[in-house]
């Protein structure tokens, strides 16, 4: 926020009623706020950050609509605290009761978001917030500190994710169903089970309506589950694909991201990887998401190979040979249809069923991939990937054997 020269000989005595009619006398297309009985004319926002404010308030309206709530989330309406004369934010986003009648300011704001940019800095929004916190309607203010958990060193895809994070405040989602018998829940649709997830890579990674919904950008990511490894297995999960050229999977048996990994000549030399999404490739086996099975022209790959197709052990021959795999197309997928998969590992045979229906067996014989957890404490980990595409995931549960 680039704060220019408060307007004299009203610095630090303006009330909000003298500052409504300074704001008659000002030109049309300036922006002026009032804090603390001054009032000060603010820097327009650059287009990251209009971007970031308007998919925070369409996702947020969405969110209203769906719960049949009587809220909106608005951009360019200022705040009041009850009882606090000398205080007129203009917030990026404030949410309001009703759909109308709110086009110059509101009291009775339940929702204040402001945007971290270069033209609104972190000391004002700080000072903003706890004038926010004053009112007493008020339920969320929401400010810079969210943004770093959310993974994402793309502003515009930060303002994706906590626009996606605040409507699953907002809108409560309902209890999860308990497993099956013998399973346990690695995400729920929790924020509780969510957080026992951590990203690496580029990518984020959003908590929506119950889903962890992959936000891609630009390279390989990957959210993987944190609080343990696992030896032998049955993962079961729910997918969806949004559009039928996303690209996504699910990692099992790899290293824990978070260590170096040894060379596969000479274990007695460990490599650092400066995108550590990359270690569930080189130590694990991902299970694929792609209905196109596209390949890599560069590497003179071509697409529709079904080694790169849904429901394979990606990039793993297809044959009856030792180490590879069985394999056979599964149900076509529909966007915005979701789906079941079932991973079983056993050993070292890899078991995969989608909606029900047997894709693969392979059985691993190479010792540097795939290592239980059991063999190797720091590996075993499983994990989502961020490739292309908001692919979605929910209902992800375990048992281990």
């Amino acid at each position: 926020m680039n704060l220019n020269t408060p307007a004299p000989p009203l610095s630090g005595t303006m009330d909000v009623d003298e500052f409504m009619a300074f704001l008659e006398a000002r030109p049309d297309g300036e922006h002026w706020e009032l804090f603390e009985g001054v009032a000060v004319m603010m820097a327009p926002p650059n287009y990251a950050h209009q971007r970031i404010s308007s998919n925070l308030s369409q996702l947020l309206n969405s969110a209203f609509a769906a719960g049949k709530l009587d809220l909106f989330a608005y951009i360019g309406t200022a705040v009041r605290s009850p009882g606090v004369r000398n205080f007129q934010p203009q917030p990026d986003v404030v949410v309001v009761p009703g759909v109308s009648g709110y086009e110059l300011y509101s009291e009775r704001f339940q929702l204040a978001a402001e945007v971290l940019s270069p033209t609104n800095r972190r000391q004002e929004i700080d000072m903003k917030l706890r004038a926010y916190c004053e009112a007493p309607d008020n339920l969320y203010a929401v400010g810079p500190a969210v943004l770093p958990t959310m993974g994402s060193p793309n502003p515009m895809l930060s303002g994706v994710a906590l626009a996606r994070r605040l409507a699953d405040h907002l809108v409560p989602l309902p209890t999860p169903a308990a497993p099956e018998s013998k399973f346990e829940y690695l995400f729920d649709g929790t924020e509780r089970t969510f957080n026992a997830w951590q990203a690496v890579g580029q990518c984020a990674f959003a908590l929506v309506d119950g889903a962890i919904v992959a936000q891609p950008s630009g390279g390989l990511g990957l959210l993987y589950y944190a609080r343990r490894a696992f030896g032998d297995f049955t993962l079961r999960l729910q997918f969806r694909i949004s559009r039928l050229d996303d690209n996504s999977g699910v990692f099992v048996r790899f290293r824990d991201p978070r260590r170096p990994v040894p060379d596969r000549n000479n274990p007695a030399v460990s490599h650092a990887y400066d995108n550590q999404a990359w270690v569930g490739v080189d130590t694990g086996f991902e299970v694929q998401i792609d209905e196109q099975a596209k390949g890599d022209p560069q590497k003179g790959i071509p697409d529709g190979l079904d080694k790169h197709r849904t429901g394979a052990i990606y990039n793993i021959d297809i044959g009856m040979a030792v180490a590879t795999q069985s394999y056979r197309r599964g149900p076509a997928l529909v966007a915005g249809a979701w789906n079941d998969y079932e991973i079983n590992v056993q050993g070292d045979t890899y078991t995969v069923k989608l909606n029900g229906q047997e894709t693969t067996t392979f059985t691993n014989k190479d010792a540097f991939r795939g290592k239980s957890a059991l063999v190797d404490p720091f590996c075993g980990y499983l994990g989502l990937q961020a490739h292309t595409g908001t692919v979605a995931f929910r209902r992800i549960r375990i048992v281990a054997k």
